[in-house]
């Protein structure tokens, strides 16, 4: 029960970051798709929000209803899975190296900026990159272990009650 609650917690501050980016998503709609960058952080927020929405789905359906739950879906979120799973490596990866490495990242920025970036504002920006990447590889390695867990409840066709 414990596991469940801990769960609940990390689905929900992943549930928080897909809703944060949802609304960057539509205030920035129009601007996202006039680069590839652009291009290639809209399809990864799309993926961290479908990932996050089909992940509820699974919890409740198949968690907590004990029903099942269809290959489709099961499909859909693996794959999004995936993508989210890759964002949180690098993300953990790059905010880690730049920690690590914070003296140098903060004498290269001041070379390339025309003022100095303060410190805090750095830390401000690679302290929460790098605990977003944690919880939601954490996660995905969670809900991936669940699929497979419960994998006897995943059927072909939802079946109708009745």
């Amino acid at each position: 029960m414990k596991r469940q609650g801990l769960y609940r917690l990390i689905s929900s501050l992943v549930n928080s970051y897909a809703l944060l980016l949802a609304v960057g998503l539509v205030m920035s709609f129009f601007s996202l798709f006039s680069s590839a960058t652009g291009m290639l952080q809209a399809f990864i927020s799309i993926s961290t929000i479908l990932y996050a929405w089909y992940a509820n789905q699974f919890f409740v359906r198949v968690i907590v209803l004990k029903g099942p739950f269809t290959r489709r879906k099961k499909d859909l979120l693996q794959v999004n899975a995936i993508v989210v799973a890759i964002l949180s490596i690098v993300a953990v990866i790059c905010a880690g190296v730049c920690l690590i490495f914070f003296d140098l990242v903060k004498q290269v920025l001041a070379q390339k900026a025309e003022q100095d970036i303060p410190t805090k504002s750095l830390l401000m920006l690679l302290i929460p990159t790098l605990v977003i990447g944690l919880v939601l590889g954490i996660h995905v390695i969670w809900t991936i272990r669940l699929l497979r867990r419960h994998k006897g409840q995943i059927k072909d066709s939802e079946e109708e009650p009745g």
